[in-house]
């Protein structure tokens, strides 16, 4: 029998002491100043070591491209009370900040700006994104990429604003973005059209209470939400005047609205003012839930109105105000669901729910949270014979549709046009 040279309690203390030894020790935290265009805040970065948490306070204006690569909890901002600039040397010139396989990095009160792309962040990135204004690059304002995270705003001293880009003022995909309040994504996209926000196969999630998000007066959409990406909304996001539309959902993305009221204040989506439609989902499916407010859409030859529901969509609608619309209050098309409920549907252009073409739409009222359409052009409710109302219409006046289920029997009769205007009444 062989015997250890050491008692076996001397032996795990040899161990543990042994482990302790071979475990580095973690880094010590640095605090740079950088004083452009006199020092070079390339260089300030690069003398870091990769675990931080290190800050790097910037003044002046730094004409230089910026590369954060394999880097943790690294802050880069001005002194509280001042801004910084960050920019390339020429217009549409690279990248002017890049972020590459980094976490917990943040940008506080920087302005960054005159690139190809403001900041890019890619590989699995992390930055938050605090008191900063993104504007003048030639394509995106931010672009997030390959799983990484684009945090911005988050509280009243600390707003985020992208600005005056040539195509999107933010744009994710494969990743996750949080607008957090006090966001504002506005006048991108000229002069050959951008949204505010596009969404490519991925997440973003919207807090908005108390500070709203505001996405305005892009050369496009609003907000552009595809291939399968998903948006949530809490409280205020506010979409208007934006040329194409407040927001278009498309190939199997899906949305959900939560809006709320607190103390007598409106928290919720408010679509509004935007040329052509308000809100668009086509081959996807969205909730609104809460008192949200779509008006004031679609103008001139092309407008659509307040909702346009297509391409085998569903909607459901609960709580939701859709008024003087400019063209139908919600147009439902091409084998397209609606659920409407506690939602008023009031004063629009055209018919108040136009629904057409192999669509269905279901109506619930309950007296204490009554169905409201009155007031619309042509009529408060309209179907073709190729589509289906069931549910409840009791209450709403100005109806002119023959398919409505009724609780006991076959829908009633009627037949189908040869030729069909929403715009008209159909011929006798």
């Amino acid at each position: 029998m062989s015997h250890s040279f050491f008692p076996r309690g001397y032996v795990c203390l040899f161990v543990l002491l042994a482990a302790l030894v071979l475990v580095p020790a973690p880094a010590s935290a640095t605090n740079l100043s950088v004083n452009c265009p006199t020092d070079n805040l390339q260089g300030a970065i690069n003398s870091l070591d990769p675990l931080g948490p290190h800050t790097i306070t910037v003044t002046g204006t730094c004409t230089e491209h910026i590369t954060i690569d394999g880097k943790a909890r690294l802050t880069i901002e001005a002194p509280v009370g001042l801004t910084a600039t960050i920019q390339s040397g020429a217009p549409g010139d690279g990248i002017v900040v890049q972020v590459i396989n980094s976490r917990v990095i943040t940008l506080r009160r920087l302005v960054i700006r005159n690139g190809s792309i403001g900041v890019r962040l890619t590989v699995g990135s992390e930055s938050r994104f605090e008191a900063c204004t993104i504007e003048n690059n030639t394509l995106q304002g931010v672009r997030v990429l390959d799983h990484s995270i684009g945090r911005f705003g988050g509280w009243e001293g600390a707003p985020f604003t992208s600005r005056n880009n040539g195509q999107q003022g933010v744009d994710a995909e494969n990743s996750y973005v949080y607008l957090n309040g006090y966001v504002t994504i506005e006048n991108n996209g000229y002069p050959d059209g951008g949204s505010g926000l596009r969404l490519v196969a991925s997440t973003a999630y919207t807090y908005g209470y108390p500070g709203e998000n505001i996405i305005r007066g892009n050369n496009a959409l609003g907000a552009n939400v595809m291939r399968n990406s998903t948006l949530t909304t809490w409280a205020t996001l506010r979409l208007e005047n934006n040329s194409l539309g407040g927001i278009q959902m498309w190939e199997a993305a899906t949305a959900l609205f939560i809006g709320f009221e607190d103390s007598g204040a409106f928290y919720g989506v408010i679509i509004e003012n935007n040329p052509r439609v308000g809100l668009w989902v086509s081959g996807s499916h969205a909730s609104l839930i809460g008192p949200h407010r779509i008006r004031n859409n679609g103008s001139g030859a092309e407008n659509i109105g307040g909702v346009l529901l297509t391409g085998s969509a569903t909607l459901s609608v609960q709580g939701a105000d859709v008024s003087n619309n400019i063209g139908p209050g919600i147009l439902v098309e091409a084998n397209a669901n609606l659920e409407l409920s506690d939602s008023r549907i009031t004063n629009n252009s055209q018919e108040g729910l136009l629904v057409r073409r192999l669509a269905t739409a279901g109506l619930y009222t309950d007296p204490a949270y009554p169905l409201v359409l009155s007031g619309n052009g042509n009529a408060n409710l309209f179907c073709d014979t190729t589509s289906l109302v069931y549910g409840d219409p009791s209450g709403i006046t100005n109806i002119r549709c023959n398919r409505i289920e009724q609780e006991k029997g076959p829908p009633r009769g009627g037949r189908v046009h040869e030729e069909f205007d929403h715009g008209k009444p159909p011929k006798p």
